[in-house]
């Protein structure tokens, strides 16, 4: 595997940050089978449908040190 990108824990609506140290990494997976099925999502951005294709990424809980 290898790191595609890190995500910083953010605000959600101007609100405070909760947990500060928390972010995801995530690595590129080779392989991945097509699921062929359909989910539904909702979000604070709405409802969606989604078609479940391939794993291509996996994102752990990790802690940042700046260095």
């Amino acid at each position: 595997m290898r790191e595609l990108f890190l995500c910083a824990p953010v605000s959600k609506n101007g609100g405070e940050v909760i947990n500060k140290q928390d972010h995801l990494l995530c690595y590129v997976l080779e392989g991945g089978k097509n699921a062929g099925k359909k989910v539904e999502i909702t979000n604070q951005f709405g409802k969606f449908v989604l078609a479940i294709g391939g794993t291509n990424q996996l994102c752990v809980p990790s802690l940042k040190k700046v260095l």
